[in-house]
């Protein structure tokens, strides 16, 4: 179905077209046109608004002043739409949340139409960002450093990875650079007296690095700063070895990833993801026999040809193993993976069944405290991080939630420096996410990375 959205205003455009998408998944969006299916208009008067759909019409006085927000409520209502967030398209579900100092529930399902069940949730995850964030000291910040390799790539992966080539003609020159560029920011992080809460390695997959590459790596962050928090994505089953578990419990660190995404072997097979159901339970039990803190296992909802019953029988296996921290992703399909098929009505009902029962199955033992939300998600779903015995990890919340600087190091790495009595973010920095490349323009990497960082310590 094709439907016309008229009488664009073009400040409101991305707002609404993205409230649509999600309230019509499948059809085609188009501003200003002709012979569509489906008509869709607005009207915005001095204290109120009105939409227009199919010969229905909604007309609501504007809220808090805020033309977008009441545009948004209008066409939501018009179009009968009942969506889990209500009209939130953002992907910081929790920031919306603590704009409301108190009554955050009710506020979340009367301003934002959210359901009861999802602004609960909200509001858990954002009373637990305004715990983390007291436990930040001024010039407290966070280092990423990105590994931008697979052994094969998922059909649902977006992000660059040199899975195509040989990935052992590139890593070890790829290695050396990002050695030199760890040098390089740590030691202007130190020189302006900047302080290591957090180092998140990830990826791709951090793990495809042999064991001497990965205590090289690590040692050289420690020669400069110990965090309080050292986080290594060992997400593949099948790069996980004894030694290399054995380097990152020695040197630290003090939580690790170990993800199958599902326990249905028919279904890692149609994904591409090249290990084994058996792969995953070795990998995980080898890492019961080190001392790490914190281990973390990742689900998907929603993956091809997966019902109710597969994604629960995966989920109440991960259970029997009790992980300190679950996360529940929902499946977003984005334009440059390989799995572009189209969704379908079912898939939708599926994913939301499996979300719910998430929530069920893990309220006695575990609780949700971060969630985000991607676009493209199934049914405009979240992925939610669950929790027991308060094993939060601050990196997750401080990235997302932009209360405190992340510094990127290794292509593609984005940092953000937030300053930190307003926390909010003020400067970003991106570079580029071709391996090559990254290599080719180390130098002017680094420099641009150190001037950035000088420029704006003084509001960390």
């Amino acid at each position: 179905m094709v439907i016309n959205l008229k009488n664009e205003v073009e400040s409101y455009h991305y707002g609404i077209y993205h409230l649509l998408k999600m309230i019509f998944p499948f059809d085609e969006i188009i501003c200003n046109a002709e012979n569509a299916d489906l008509d869709i208009s607005y009207q915005v008067e001095d204290s109120y608004v009105t939409a227009v759909c199919s010969g229905k019409t909604h007309r609501e006085p504007i809220l808090r002043d805020d033309v977008l927000l009441t545009l948004k409520r209008a066409i939501y209502r018009v179009t009968g739409a009942v969506l889990p967030f209500g009209i939130l398209t953002g992907v910081r579900p929790s920031q919306t949340a603590l704009k409301f100092a108190e009554n955050i529930t009710d506020g979340l399902s009367s301003v934002y139409l959210v359901s009861p069940e999802k602004a609960a949730v909200m509001e858990q995850c954002a009373r637990q960002v305004i715990a983390t964030e007291t436990t930040l000291s001024p010039k407290e910040i966070s280092l990423y450093i990105h590994i931008p390799f697979c052994p094969s790539r998922c059909g649902y992966c977006s992000f660059t990875l040199e899975y195509l080539k040989p990935y052992s003609l590139l890593i070890d020159d790829y290695f050396t650079a990002l050695l030199t560029e760890v040098r390089g920011v740590m030691e202007t992080i130190t020189e302006i007296g900047l302080l290591l809460h957090s180092v998140y390695i990830g990826g791709g997959t951090p793990t495809v690095l042999t064991e001497k590459q990965l205590e090289s790596l690590i040692s050289t962050v420690l020669s400069y700063q110990t965090p309080k928090e050292f986080s290594v994505e060992a997400g593949r089953a099948d790069t996980v070895t004894y030694e290399k578990l054995s380097v990152l419990s020695q040197l630290g660190v003090n939580r690790i990833s170990i993800n199958p995404q599902t326990l249905n072997q028919k279904t890692l097979d149609r994904i591409g993801r090249r290990h084994t159901v058996e792969e995953f339970f070795y990998a995980y039990e080898l890492s019961r026999k080190f001392s790490f803190d914190t281990v973390n296992t990742d689900l998907i909802a929603g993956l091809p040809g997966e019902n109710f019953s597969d994604f629960k029988a995966s989920l109440d296996g991960i259970l029997k193993l009790s992980p300190e921290h679950i996360t529940v992703h929902t499946l977003c399909k984005k334009r440059t993976s390989d799995m572009r098929m189209q969704s379908d009505v079912r898939q939708f009902s599926e994913a939301e069944h499996m979300l719910r029962y998430s929530y069920e199955v893990l309220a006695s033992t575990y609780e949700p405290y971060y969630i985000y939300r991607q676009k493209n998600a199934i049914a405009g779903l979240e992925n939610v991080g669950f929790m027991k015995n308060q094993k939060v990890c601050a990196y997750n919340i401080f990235m997302m939630e932009e209360i405190s600087s992340v510094v990127a190091v290794g292509a593609g790495g984005t940092s953000k420096l937030i300053d930190f009595s307003t926390k909010k973010p003020f400067s970003k920095l991106r570079t580029d996410k071709q391996p090559e490349r990254y290599m080719r323009d180390l130098d002017e990497i680094l420099r641009e990375k150190q001037r950035f960082l000088r420029e704006g310590s003084h509001l960390l």
